[in-house]
């Protein structure tokens, strides 16, 4: 968008509606992708609401890194959900999209990139044979170690640029591997720093991962929030058999060490060396980990609530146009 902006000499108004334009359509094919994976799969309702969430279609048309983000994320994770539940081996196509979304997986942030993790628990079922059950695995992951470990040292280099938010006395005191350091030399206070931390801002992060929209943080109304959790908790129930209690654990766990990797690299790099909370963190970071969080919650919990196949796109459709149109409304009508 911007360079089309630039060649064609256009206003700076129009470069930046074109730049989001092609964001945004960027992001809906990327979750489009995901969703045609998952075609055959209860799942892909979870997928399709969270892709509706206010924030997340609030981060597409803003120019902001997260939709890229979001949306690789949401391709992976439709990738990878269904090759858990194939029964039959991989094609080539599957092969060859495994391979594009882990690498575009690399390219989002760090705590993101953990979800690889997802892919050394394939089962040998999907390949030919033990060699290319190997060959494959390994590969997707070096290469993702290689790509993210590159990546990490190129953005050391500008990492102090986040520092610009906060006030020139504190810079000099804070820095990641200091902070690494002041963890692993003082485990139990980071212990206590998280639980601070969680304690503090559950709530705003709450609201931030369903509707708080823009620097003015407008958010979504209470009763269209409960709405929403409703709708993606009753979603993560109604549950695709071949997706094995195995997967659905380590599911919980990888997202959860990714949740885990977000405060600490914030810490590092937004906070001083001991503070006491972890600062700057926002609600809407932990969303594109709701996919396989969710899905593994509701595996591993005894209860399975069925929704027709013909009740289904009605359903999450209007609830999920219902809360994000309403919280649209709410967030122009108070801009004016």
């Amino acid at each position: 968008g911007f360079g089309i902006g630039r060649v064609l000499g256009l206003s700076v108004g129009t470069t930046v509606f074109l730049a989001r334009l092609f964001q945004a359509a960027v992001f809906v094919s990327l979750v489009y992708v995901g969703l045609r994976f998952m075609q055959a799969h209860k799942a892909k309702w979870l997928m399709f609401i969270i892709a509706l969430l206010p924030v997340v279609v609030y981060q597409a048309v803003t120019l902001t890194a997260d939709a890229y983000t979001t949306g690789v994320v949401l391709l992976f994770s439709g990738v990878v959900y269904t090759l858990f539940n194939r029964k039959t081996v991989m094609s080539r196509r599957e092969i060859v999209w495994l391979s594009v979304s882990s690498m575009l997986l690399m390219f989002t942030k760090p705590s993101y990139a953990l979800l690889i993790l997802l892919v050394g628990l394939l089962p040998k079922r999907l390949f030919r044979n033990k060699k290319a059950h190997i060959l494959i695995k390994s590969g997707v992951l070096i290469a993702g170690l290689i790509c993210l470990l590159v990546l990490s040292l190129i953005g050391l280099r500008y990492g102090d640029s986040i520092l610009v938010y906060k006030d020139a006395t504190v810079v000099d005191s804070i820095g990641l591997s200091d902070q690494l350091i002041y963890i692993l030399s003082h485990p139990i206070n980071f212990i206590m720093t998280l639980i601070t931390t969680v304690t503090t801002y559950q709530s705003w992060w709450g609201v931030g991962m369903i509707g708080t929209l823009g620097y003015n943080a407008i958010s979504a109304p209470f009763g269209l929030l409960v709405l929403a959790y409703v709708a993606l908790a009753i979603t993560s129930l109604d549950k695709d058999k071949g997706f094995s209690k195995v997967v659905a654990a380590w599911s919980i766990i990888v997202s959860a060490l990714a949740a885990l990797s977000i405060l600490v690299l914030l810490y590092g790099t937004f906070n001083q060396v001991g503070h006491e909370r972890i600062e700057g963190v926002q609600g809407r970071y932990f969303v594109p980990l709701f996919f396989f969080l969710l899905v593994g919650i509701g595996r591993l919990l005894p209860i399975t609530v069925k929704i027709k196949n013909t009740v289904a796109p009605w359903l999450h459709g209007c609830v999920s146009l219902l809360v994000l149109y309403t919280t649209f409304l709410i967030y122009y009508v108070a801009l004016v």
